[in-house]
């Protein structure tokens, strides 16, 4: 069973939150994310200030900038109307690509420094390059813009692809792996129901499922759009109560998210899930202890800081 599931576990879930808000949320949040919430607040408030000192001194230049910057803060602050880590993060690429592609050279900045965290150089360059054909961008921004823009032409002299828009390579081996998969679940169907395996023909129909929702992402022309439209149709499926995707789900929150408890809640749902075959429970009971363990030891740990302080 685990070997069935495998390919999907390490679909990468790494995309940008370099800036984001926090506010009120019904599900835990995971560390970084509150982390983040302080940044963003004095981000905000330097803009504000930053704003008014230009104002006064009328340069133009600075005002745009921290009205952009101040843009991309704002929209993403409206993603915490989600309740869920997950959908705010999908938020958040949403709206970065969304005020990249509308003109927000600062938003075009932040997706070009997202593709370089997921290894794309070639489309990091490709947005660094908006960003400075953007008649909108002022042009001491553009300046700090070119020192990356060269950094990476020298990385990539002699690779670039021709393709419009590149992949990363572990995009690709995703891709090929999902494909992979797909080709053999017709093989390990006919065993399944040869010996009358249930609990292994329950298996294949929840990956059915799962595969052929991931595989319509294939169609998205951009890496970023492929990662989030896997991700929403795995929170998709879960939420019908596939418990396959149910499983992923807590795999992420657990080792994409550092988000413990809400590993363990999706572990829970997937092990109180009565189309969750009897075998397959020794490997959710599993994870779900371990995440359970793994959240005891924070708290203490927690416990002894606040007692030392």
């Amino acid at each position: 069973m685990k070997n069935i599931i495998t390919p999907f576990l390490v679909v990468s879930f790494a995309f940008a939150t370099s800036t984001i808000a926090l506010a009120e949320s019904e599900k835990p949040l995971s560390e970084t994310i509150k982390e983040e919430k302080k940044f963003i607040e004095q981000k905000r408030q330097k803009a504000e200030k930053e704003m008014k000192a230009a104002k006064i001194l009328e340069d133009k230049e600075t005002i745009t900038i921290w009205e952009n910057m101040d843009a991309v803060l704002e929209n993403k602050s409206k993603c915490f109307k989600e309740n869920e880590e997950l959908t705010i993060r999908l938020c958040f690429s949403k709206v970065l690509k969304k005020l990249a592609d509308e003109g927000n050279f600062v938003a075009q900045d932040n997706l070009a420094k997202s593709y370089e965290g997921l290894a794309n150089d070639e489309m990091a360059l490709k947005w660094y390059n908006v960003v400075i054909k953007n008649p909108k961008t002022p042009l001491k921004y553009k300046y700090a813009v070119l020192d990356d823009v060269e950094k990476l032409e020298e990385k990539l002299k002699g690779k670039e692809s021709k393709e419009e828009k590149p992949l990363s390579e572990s995009i690709k081996e995703e891709i090929k792996e999902v494909t992979e998969l797909k080709e053999s679940l017709s093989k390990q169907k006919r065993k399944a129901t040869l010996l009358e395996d249930e609990d292994m023909l329950s298996s294949i129909k929840e990956l059915e499922e799962a595969i052929d929702s991931q595989t319509k992402c294939f169609e998205e022309k951009e890496e970023l759009d492929i990662t989030i439209c896997m991700k929403e149709q795995i929170k998709h499926l879960a939420d019908k109560g596939n418990y396959l995707a149910q499983h992923m789900l807590g795999n992420l929150y657990e080792n994409g998210y550092d988000n413990k408890p809400m590993a363990i809640e999706w572990y829970k749902k997937a092990l109180e899930n009565p189309k969750t075959p009897k075998s397959y429970h020794y490997q959710l009971q599993s994870d779900l202890e371990r995440a359970q363990g793994s959240e005891k030891k924070k708290e203490v740990k927690d416990d002894d800081k606040e007692k030392s302080e």
